[in-house]
């Protein structure tokens, strides 16, 4: 999972109703490819289609199997904050390529992953992340682990 302390480089407002797809797509026009940016995104969404996991126990199973007990919402106009990362394609083994959001409404009483969003207004601020520390546990868990390979379909699955 990637984590940050966030600072902005860019900040700028969005007054027009715009799909996930546009958004991206003015997200992608400000910033360069081969970067890791952290998003902030607050403000009202018209809609959201959030899915959330049953918490997990150990031993943990896969998240493409978790995926199976998920639990989809579907939200209409709400105010929150939607926050996540970008990671480019040379970084998939790291985390999941491309646009990556989760949600939270200002009352912290709904979120999850964002599945599809429709922006009505919003403030949007981008940080560009200069570094990656990568942290490995060192557990039985850990080293017994076979890693030799994601499966790109599963990750898919789970992810979307």
């Amino acid at each position: 999972a990637f984590a940050t302390y966030f600072k902005a480089d860019t900040s700028f407002i969005i007054d027009e109703t715009l799909s996930q797809q546009e958004l991206y797509k003015k997200l992608l026009s400000i910033i360069q490819p081969n970067q890791t940016y952290a998003i902030n995104i607050t403000g009202v969404f018209d809609s959201l289609k959030l899915r959330s996991v049953p918490k997990q126990q150990p031993p943990f199973i896969l998240l493409s199997d978790a995926v199976k007990y998920q639990t989809i919402f579907n939200i209409p106009t709400i105010k929150g904050t939607m926050i996540g990362f970008l990671t480019p394609n040379f970084a998939a083994a790291l985390n999941v390529v491309g646009f990556h959001f989760h949600f939270l409404n200002d009352e912290a009483t709904k979120g999850g992953h964002v599945l599809n969003s429709t922006i009505k207004k919003a403030t949007i601020q981008i940080a560009r992340m200069t570094a990656i520390e990568l942290q490995l546990p060192n557990s039985k868990a850990f080293n017994q682990l076979n890693l030799s390979g994601v499966d790109k379909e599963q990750l898919y699955k789970a992810e979307h």
